[in-house]
């Protein structure tokens, strides 16, 4: 709503919006927990029910008891793990679904993005294909490797669908493409491709050295949860 966007503007006039990250990014918190727990890599769970006062969780063959259990992964897994669900648990397994995305990684130089450029959102109304992106040296200075750091491209829906059917460097291609256009430092970094296929390189026009690179991509096919009016 209007509104909410005048608060927000608002807010970061007056500067009561400040962005945080956990030094070293998300998997900080993780990893600390693990240190005080064994951890167990590469396991399949088939299931987790209640035993007595017990949890028991099957993996692999065998069944472990625990005081308690918690399932963190998507609803179409979890489902088939979890038994003896409530009738409200599986009314809301049965209506779940979710959004398909795909993260697109490039190697920028660590200082292309000035030091107050974090997360950027791109409204769909703006680009068709990309929906944000990520400036992760801002998360941490650990990050950065040789002078280098990544940006992490986040894309609509419908673009990752259309996109998941494309080759490796048409899909870094394609995003690169659309991010010149919604991303001022890269827009204006002086980027050019040789040629007008996929398999491009860019350079700086005049030092001729690469400044943006394809790093890595990843598919999710289920995403974040969609959350109906019902």
């Amino acid at each position: 709503s209007a509104a909410a966007l005048f608060a927000l503007m608002h807010m970061m006039i007056t500067g009561g919006v400040r962005v945080w990250y956990t030094p070293g990014g998300v998997a900080k918190l993780p990893l600390a927990l693990a240190k005080n727990i064994g951890v167990s890599h590469g396991v399949t769970v088939t299931s987790v029910t209640p035993k007595g006062n017990k949890v028991e969780v099957v993996h692999d063959g065998v069944g472990d008891l625990f005081d308690a259990a918690v399932v963190a992964t998507t609803g179409s897994i979890a489902r088939g793990i979890v038994g003896m669900l409530p009738p409200s648990a599986e009314e809301m397994f049965s209506r779940l679904s979710y959004a398909t995305t795909m993260t697109v990684a490039f190697s920028i130089p660590a200082t292309l993005f000035p030091d107050r450029v974090h997360l950027t959102y791109v409204p769909y109304v703006e680009n068709k294909i990309i929906s944000g992106y990520d400036n992760q040296v801002r998360k941490s200075a650990s990050l950065e490797h040789e002078g280098r750091a990544l940006l992490v491209v986040y894309l609509h829906e419908a673009a990752t669908r259309e996109l998941a059917r494309k080759s490796r460097d048409e899909i870094f291609y394609t995003v690169l493409q659309e991010l010149r256009k919604v991303c001022h430092e890269i827009g204006k970094s002086g980027l050019w491709a040789h040629g007008s296929k996929p398999g491009f390189r860019t350079q700086d026009r005049e030092t001729k050295t690469e400044l943006i690179q394809p790093h890595d991509y990843q598919f999710w096919q289920e995403a974040m949860p969609k959350f109906s009016h019902t």
